[in-house]
């Protein structure tokens, strides 16, 4: 009977930089507003998408906001092909993918 592992969220809140380059690293991150806020907080944007937004119309802001869902919701779908991709062993597929 072990423990429960952690799991990632835990992990990631937990995390204090240790060496000089993460501290440096976690400042930058800490002091830009074009980080994206977590899921849970907000509507999944960062302060300068938000403040962008509130400065565009309403049916502007509406296009922007359907086109950055799209653009990340393509990133995941390439991200997610590449993954499978990359993990096919077959030899046979690797000999197509030369050939090509």
């Amino acid at each position: 009977e072990r423990p429960p592992l952690p799991s990632l969220t835990t992990k990631v809140e937990s995390f204090k930089p240790v060496t000089e380059l993460e501290q440096e690293i976690a400042a930058v991150l800490e002091s830009s507003e074009n980080v994206k806020e977590a899921e849970g907080e907000g509507e999944g944007l960062s302060e300068a998408e938000r403040k962008a937004l509130l400065r565009m119309s309403l049916e502007e802001a509406r296009e922007r906001r359907r086109e950055l869902q799209r653009s990340r919701a393509l990133m995941s779908y390439y991200e997610q092909k590449a993954h499978r991709t990359g993990k096919i062993k077959s030899k046979k597929y690797h000999r197509m993918l030369r050939r090509r």
